[in-house]
């Protein structure tokens, strides 16, 4: 059964900010089985993906990271994300074993992505 604790949470919020000290992160635990972590200020330039968005964030897909830009950036924070995660599911029989379900975006829906210089 999926479970996201708040100390795995400090962990993952704590490695984020070692790693990319310019980044600024939101990090929060939903329902107790998903972390959802969002990028909202850093010097990288996400106006491309912003600009495919009809919202002012962007939810990203954690298995196709190389769809865009800064992808090397994107794919490190999904490793430091998962770090401790397991998925064991089978989906050819529907059956779904993961440690903790993962939600990764740019910006949020209420707090869009903001580039620093």
């Amino acid at each position: 059964m999926a479970y996201m604790s708040k100390e795995h949470a400090k962990q993952i919020r704590d490695n984020l900010k070692k790693a990319f000290p310019d980044f600024k992160f939101s990090v929060k635990i939903n329902h107790h089985s998903a972390i959802s972590v969002s990028i909202m200020k850093s010097p990288l330039d996400f106006s491309k993906e912003l600009a495919d968005s009809v919202l002012d964030y962007v939810q990203l897909n954690e298995y196709h990271l190389e769809w865009y830009q800064h992808s090397e950036v994107l794919k490190k924070i999904r490793d430091i994300i998962n770090e401790g995660n397991h998925d064991n599911s089978d989906y050819m029989t529907d059956y779904f074993d993961v440690g903790f379900y993962v939600n990764f975006n740019i910006g949020q829906f209420d707090k869009p992505y903001q580039q620093i210089k």
